[in-house]
């Protein structure tokens, strides 16, 4: 046999050595190697620090009636799904809101009830009260609900006269003054909570490592 032939044969059984030594990547996927696996991921938290106005939308669950209701009334609201701020979860779904009935005025001849509505703490899931401050958006400087006049309720400019003073104007309300109507919330209600001093939250913990990613199958 030429001296070739035992060469060729000589390299082609180290090569079959080499690769029954070191599989290919083909191979290694679907090897089962303790070794490689990553291990517990560990949540690193972090403070959020949310700012002096930042709004929060959670969903009443106490029924509210100015019937009823009086100043200092507890209040209760809820998350109905997870708050995000970017890639950073603020609040887990049912994190609960507590607070209070701020201010209320009953309705009169003219005009409907003003009710103000804050909140002073929330929980976690499972976890304790903490303090913070809201109050309930509306779209008044003073976050007011309510003060609405009522059908045929028509402001008056009256001229008083005072004696030694002079003359000034007034604004009345006139017309076929009605009684204001209460102002009910039912549970569900949603209610936009806006933050009137900035809150700290120690317990956020990136997006990322609270959803891994998952590989594909």
């Amino acid at each position: 046999m030429p001296l070739k032939w035992f060469f060729l044969i000589g390299l082609w059984l180290s090569a079959l050595t080499v690769f029954a030594m070191r599989p290919d990547g083909l191979h290694t996927q679907f090897m089962d190697n303790g070794k490689t696996r990553p291990g517990p991921q560990q949540t690193t938290r972090k403070t959020v620090t949310l700012v002096k106005g930042q709004p929060i939308l959670a969903q009443l669950e106490t029924p509210i009636n100015t019937e009823n209701n009086q100043v200092g009334d507890p209040l209760e609201a809820s998350l109905v799904e997870d708050l995000y701020l970017y890639q950073e979860k603020l609040f887990p779904r049912l994190t609960r809101f507590y607070g209070r009935i701020d201010s209320l005025d009953v309705p009169y001849a003219g005009r409907n009830p003003i009710i103000r509505l804050t909140f002073d703490h929330y929980q976690l899931p499972n976890g304790p009260r903490l303090p913070m401050q809201a109050v309930v958006r509306t779209n008044r400087p003073d976050h007011l609900l309510g003060g609405e006049l009522t059908p045929g309720t028509q402001p008056k400019l009256v001229r008083h006269g005072v004696w030694g003073i002079g003359y000034y104007n007034q604004v009345i309300m006139s017309g076929p003054r009605k009684r204001g109507t209460p102002l009910i919330f039912i549970p569900g209600d949603m209610l936009m909570l806006l933050l009137e001093a900035p809150l700290a939250l120690p317990h956020v913990s990136p997006w990322a490592e609270i959803t891994p990613h998952q590989p594909w199958p």
